[in-house]
């Protein structure tokens, strides 16, 4: 079960700045941290306008200050198709707070001012720090307790097939006496509820044995519908050792049952890529398939940013669900082309996985009718529906 998909957080303040000269783009965002602007820094548009607004101007929290910077790119693409694709911050008030008026921001943010300096940007010498905002962090994830046992909804398929829920009562009844008759050590089921609203299908919800999930990939209720900063480290703390002990304990009473479930291999070989003088003729192959599944992840990442990013419509999240949809046949199709060589290569691997997050992510948010948190669909704006259930996804294999 997957749970808050639809809430994405976009951080507002990524460089966007090209890499130095003769450096390849990574793919990975360099973050301009909030403490800039908590520092004195001001967002601007190409006119120098303000870009934040609001009440509380550059220090609101990242989803309005990150729609507020969408809407500055959208007036200024508006304006002229040739505008930039950013804002700028203006970081002067900083450069002027160090010693005799100058030299505060590399005081300040070191780190950050060396890697402008990198990419042609001086602070000191005035220039603006050109920033957009970028996918940061999944608040949602896969369901599961608070000892990171993911959870399923075996209870449901079971119940949809004609058992009554007196007889399912009677047999858990019987077996819980059972397991305090033989002394039987087993984990507590803590079920989690979670902040943003749990639906039926999470009541129902039951563990499942042997897997278990902590972090970003989880949903623990921990973040709501929205995340504040590093909270995500906490999250990660606590769960990860919860899931841990958990998961220990579990092995433990599965190798008490007689169960042989073999040793870890730590040491297990990668299980991508290919010996070119082994196998030439699967070297093409796997490089066709590459070839194809990076494009499939471009057109993918464009998909989603255009049509459910920041600000979400109605018709952009359907039009977001057939594109997910078609990209999916030509993934398969990928797929088949490349026989048993496909599986081990990491781009198509890697493409599939992003195809599955992209249709709960668009499934979810065409099933929240409401705006909450991280997600904005501008056709809900006039209606505030309070206490609507979370939209959820069963994933069933």
């Amino acid at each position: 079960v997957t749970d808050g998909m639809e809430f994405v957080q976009f951080h507002p303040t990524a460089l966007a700045a090209p890499p130095p000269p003769g450096e390849k783009p990574t793919g990975r965002a360099f973050l301009v941290s909030e403490a800039v602007r908590g520092a004195g820094a001001k967002l601007v548009d190409a006119n120098g306008d303000a870009v934040c607004r609001g009440g509380m101007g550059d220090l609101a929290p990242r989803d309005q200050v990150a729609r507020d910077i969408y809407a500055a790119i959208t007036r200024q693409m508006s304006d002229s198709p040739a505008a930039p694709q950013h804002v700028f911050l203006d970081a002067q008030a900083v450069e002027a707070s160090g010693p005799k008026g100058k030299g505060g921001f590399a005081l300040k943010f070191p780190t950050i001012d060396a890697e402008l300096r990198r990419r042609g940007i001086d602070v000191s010498r005035g220039d603006l720090i050109p920033v957009a905002p970028a996918c940061h962090y999944q608040c949602g994830g896969v369901c599961t307790d608070l000892d990171g046992r993911v959870l399923g909804t075996t209870s449901l398929r079971v119940t949809n097939m004609g058992r009554t829920r007196k007889s399912k009562q009677r047999r858990s009844r019987s077996r819980s006496a059972g397991r305090r008759a033989s002394g039987e050590e087993r984990a507590p089921e803590r079920v989690l509820v979670h902040a943003h609203g749990p639906s039926s299908h999470h009541r129902h919800a039951q563990p499942i044995a042997g897997l278990f999930a902590a972090g970003e990939c989880s949903s623990t209720g921990l973040h709501g519908a929205n995340r504040l900063a590093s909270n995500s480290l906490l999250e990660g703390l606590v769960f990860g050792k919860r899931a841990a002990d958990a998961a220990k304990l579990h092995l433990k009473m599965v190798r008490a049952e007689g169960v042989d479930v073999g040793e870890l291999a730590l040491d297990a070989p990668w299980p991508f890529g290919f010996d070119v003088e082994a196998c030439p003729g699967e070297v093409d192959v796997a490089k066709a398939v590459e070839e194809s599944a990076m494009q499939v992840t471009a057109e993918l990442q464009a998909l989603m940013m255009s049509h459910c990013g920041i600000v979400r419509t109605t018709r952009g999240l359907l039009r977001a669900a057939e594109g997910v949809q078609e990209l999916g046949i030509r993934l398969s199709e990928i797929r088949a082309s490349g026989g048993a060589v496909a599986s081990r290569v990491l781009a198509l691997v890697e493409c599939e996985f992003l195809h599955a997050y992209a249709r709960e992510v668009v499934n979810a948010a065409l099933h929240r009718r409401e705006n909450r948190g991280l997600h904005y669909n501008v056709d809900h704006c006039g209606d505030q529906t309070e206490g609507l259930e979370v939209a959820r996804s069963e994933v069933v294999s």
